[in-house]
């Protein structure tokens, strides 16, 4: 009446009885396998054991639950955690979708792609986005793709930029009193010093004076070029754009020559 009888310990979590497989799923793991008549993939969850019979389910697995993230079959499992930021592209669409932090993905392999979670920083890549954040006391930008503006990016602010949009964008600490980002040059007045620089639409040279108690100066350099900036109080002969410059301490005497004619 019987025959090919098997005899097996159920002494783990799976175990193959002849045809019939025995999943016992503890807390903490789950399985999973194909259904042979749907071709679909079934996830198992903790609880009695479960007795799956070959000629309905293929590719059989248990896999511990991670806080990283697992895989089971072709689901990809994701968790993202405060401080952290996941997405993948979309197979059918090809666009990016983030995943926010506080939940756990279930991603199918047939729907998505490229999966990765990065650690927030003031300074990240993901996907095809980057995240930036412009501090107090930092100057930031990034050119556009369409056009090649240079767009400034204030402080206090996370930027989320995509790659179709803009390219690589800058962040430069802004503690000198010359600072460049991108075609910028951000200059503030230093005292003792002059600072100066050839306007491109008239090639005039301009100094740079306190205007209204304000001391901070944007140029570009589609408008500016060939800035100087000099001690004021150098006993040494200075040029400064088309003059020369020198401070001639008390009790002494400077020459020059004024087309030709020297004077005292």
């Amino acid at each position: 009446r019987f025959r090919d009888v098997v005899i097996k310990k159920l002494d783990s979590s799976q175990v193959e009885l002849g045809p019939v497989t025995v999943l016992y799923i503890k807390e903490g793991f789950l399985g999973g396998a194909y259904e042979r008549t749907t071709g679909t993939y079934r996830i198992f969850q903790p609880g009695p054991p479960y007795l799956l019979h070959e000629k309905d389910f293929e590719q059989i697995e248990l896999t511990e639950r991670k806080l990283d993230g697992f895989t089971l079959g072709p689901i990809h499992f994701v968790t993202v955690k405060d401080g952290e930021t996941a997405g993948a592209y979309h197979k059918a669409s090809g666009s990016y979708q983030l995943l926010p932090p506080g939940n756990t993905y279930k991603l199918h392999e047939k729907d998505y792609e490229n999966i990765e979670k990065k650690l927030r920083t003031d300074w990240f890549e993901l996907g095809p986005y980057t995240f930036l954040t412009v501090g107090m006391g930092y100057v930031a930008g990034a050119y556009k793709q369409k056009g090649g503006d240079f767009v400034i990016l204030p402080p206090g602010h996370t930027y989320q930029l995509n790659e179709n949009e803009y390219r690589q964008p800058q962040r430069v600490r802004r503690d000198k009193h010359v600072v460049q980002c991108g075609p910028l040059t951000f200059l503030t007045l230093q005292e003792g010093y002059l600072m100066g620089a050839f306007r491109t639409k008239d090639g005039k040279f301009e100094e740079f004076n306190y205007h209204d108690d304000d001391a901070s100066f944007t140029l570009h350099e589609r408008d500016y070029h060939g800035l100087v900036v000099v001690s004021k109080y150098s006993k040494e002969v200075q040029e400064f754009g088309p003059n020369r410059v020198v401070t001639i301490p008390e009790g002494e005497c400077g020459v020059f020559e004024r087309e030709g004619c020297l004077e005292i």
